[in-house]
């Protein structure tokens, strides 16, 4: 109870004249309080306890004690701990002690086991979702790119012991090359197979005009995909050829990353840049004496220094300019001097009016004026 006031209730007969004897002081009627001095109350009406009370009048609710509110906030606190404890709950996750990586269940840890070739050891159990000592594999390469649906036991992840691996690889054959990369579809022959996947799948050789063994890349990719079950765009490793081939169609990887350094190395007994080069040696380049750089399809590469001048937009000349501009002159004077003519006809025009008016008017009074003798009438 907080000090400085005291409840307010219905005296009972054996203090009634107690309770008259004492002074009213301040109350509340919010929370059916009462105070001895002013700044009590004050400070009473910041209190979280008159703030719950006010609003549980305006619903016509009784109001609360500071027991009854403490008790309703540690309530309030224990339902928030027990719900964030629920959210934390840890699960458990499996661990290869050979290459340190970490599975959800334990199913995955045993295919894991059988198609990596790893010594079968006693699976490391992980508690939490995170934990420094197993590295989590995440792949970069499919950022961007949309779902596809296929459950852990169907793909394994490209970290295995390479020598293991290898030997895993031998003892599968490569594709075909009359048969489709990218799904169980055969040909009669392997331009008909490549005909197929271009038009099909959309693949295309990168850079084909200087790819100069065909063959070997394609013989190449048919043992990628066939024996070692590689994507041929992200590089992932799959259990079966037809979950890698549902794979790069799935995620429209029917076509070769030649982008980086990296990929280049992969691809670069396949390719013969040098003719590029050549030709490129073999364009005659011209500098002027100004310090352009004309190139040999006719083009002009100018100097920085002389930026600020290409930047200009000056007007060419045109044949017969001086001509036209001397017509257009005469035209002009030839219009002002008409126009001038024209005023000084009008003038004249309306002198010769104003005297042809005057002479009429003299005319008429000379025929019309009156009779200077005297007239008899009957």
């Amino acid at each position: 109870m907080l000090s400085g006031y005291e409840v307010i209730g219905v005296p009972d007969a054996a203090n009634a004249q107690q309770q008259q004897s004492k002074p009213s002081g301040f109350s509340c009627l919010a929370c059916h309080l009462r105070f001895v001095d002013l700044s009590e109350m004050k400070e009473h009406y910041k209190s979280d306890l008159h703030k719950q009370n006010i609003l549980r009048r305006t619903e016509n609710y009784q109001p609360l004690s500071e027991q009854q509110l403490a008790e309703r906030e540690l309530s309030a606190a224990s339902s928030t701990q027990r719900a964030r404890t629920k959210g934390r709950k840890e699960k458990k996750r499996y661990g290869c002690g050979t290459c340190g990586k970490s599975f959800s269940s334990q199913k995955a840890y045993d295919q894991h086991i059988k198609a990596s070739g790893h010594a079968p050891m006693p699976a490391k159990v992980i508690e939490g979702e995170k934990h420094p000592d197993v590295p989590r594999h995440t792949d970069k390469d499919l950022e961007g790119l949309e779902d596809f649906d296929m459950s852990d036991d169907e793909w394994v992840d490209a970290m295995y012991d390479e020598e293991a691996y290898l030997e895993l690889m031998a003892t599968r054959d490569p594709i075909a090359e009359t048969r489709c990369l990218f799904c169980p579809e055969e040909f009669e022959t392997k331009d008909a197979a490549r005909h197929h996947m271009t038009h099909c799948h959309g693949f295309h050789v990168a850079d084909e005009p200087y790819c100069s063994d065909k063959e070997g890349l394609f013989d190449f990719l048919s043992k990628k995909v066939g024996q070692g079950h590689f994507c041929v765009y992200c590089g992932r490793v799959f259990k079966q050829l037809k979950d890698v081939q549902q794979h790069m169609v799935g995620k429209h990887h029917c076509r070769m990353r030649y982008r980086d350094d990296l990929d280049y190395e992969e691809y670069e007994h396949f390719y013969d840049y040098e003719r590029k080069n050549e030709a490129m040696d073999r364009a005659q380049l011209h500098v002027k004496h100004t310090g352009e750089l004309v190139l040999g399809n006719g083009r002009t590469v100018g100097t920085r220094e002389y930026r600020n001048v290409y930047r200009q937009a000056l007007r060419i000349t045109a044949p017969g300019a001086d001509e036209l501009a001397a017509r257009q002159e005469s035209a002009l004077v030839q219009r002002e001097a008409g126009i001038a003519r024209m005023k000084r006809d009008a003038m004249d025009d309306l002198v010769r009016q104003k005297h042809m008016n005057r002479a009429q008017l003299a005319f008429e009074v000379r025929a019309h004026k009156l009779q200077t003798y005297k007239r008899l009438y009957k």
